[in-house]
């Protein structure tokens, strides 16, 4: 097996950030659902059919991860080190159980005033930190982090199909936000490092973000 089965997933959750001396603390709980009840790989053929993309095949289809709920917990502590008067450092922990089960460390620095006294959320893919709460003067930053995590148990990768976890999972990111007066934006390239034992090589996974105000 190269290449992982196609999965659909929509999670809803309810997740309270706070923060206790130093440490910012992250807990939320999920439920998401997998698999063709999410109607996820019809609007995905819908769209690449519109822009003229690869077609998703009925064997890509047919292997599919089928449909299930996975109630999901999710715990983040990090602490942010201000190295001057733009840079910061952010290193943390985490801990999922649910449709994954891992422990993972990391950090991410940040370049720029965009971001200082906001709230950031992680978005769980990619790691990305994006924008939840705006207080930001127009302008740019940079950021750049990676992390390292240990699987235990994917419903993505399932065991009975022949996938076997490696040993560790990396990811390494870059991304840029920008301010303006009525619109903000942020872009970010991430590498997800190999996954499954027999994996050919690791990807590479954009995310952007809009907000415009009328």
């Amino acid at each position: 097996t190269s290449d992982r089965p196609w999965a659909g997933a929509l999670s809803f959750g309810l997740h309270s950030h706070m923060q206790r001396n130093a440490t910012e603390i992250a807990l939320g709980a999920d439920l998401v659902f997998i698999g063709p009840q999410t109607r996820l790989d019809k609007l995905q053929d819908a769209l690449h059919g519109a822009i003229g993309a690869p077609r998703l095949s009925d064997d890509m289809l047919a292997l599919q991860i089928p449909n299930t709920i996975r109630p999901t917990l999710v715990f983040e502590a990090g602490q942010v080190i201000e190295l001057g008067a733009a840079v910061s450092l952010r290193p943390f922990a985490e801990a999922r159980a649910g449709d994954e089960t891992l422990v993972r460390i990391g950090a991410d620095f940040n370049f720029g005033t965009i971001g200082r006294g906001e709230l950031l959320v992680r978005e769980s893919v990619t790691g990305q930190r994006y924008r939840a709460v705006y207080d930001s003067a127009p302008g740019y930053s940079f950021s750049i982090g990676g992390d390292i995590a240990y699987v235990a148990d994917s419903v993505y990768l399932p065991e009975d199909r022949g996938y076997e976890l490696t040993s560790h999972r990396d990811r390494a990111r870059v991304g840029v936000h920008w301010q303006g007066e009525n619109a903000s934006a942020f872009y970010g390239l991430t590498y997800l490092g190999k996954e499954f034992s027999g994996q050919d090589e690791g990807q590479l996974t954009g995310s952007l973000r809009l907000k415009l105000r009328f």
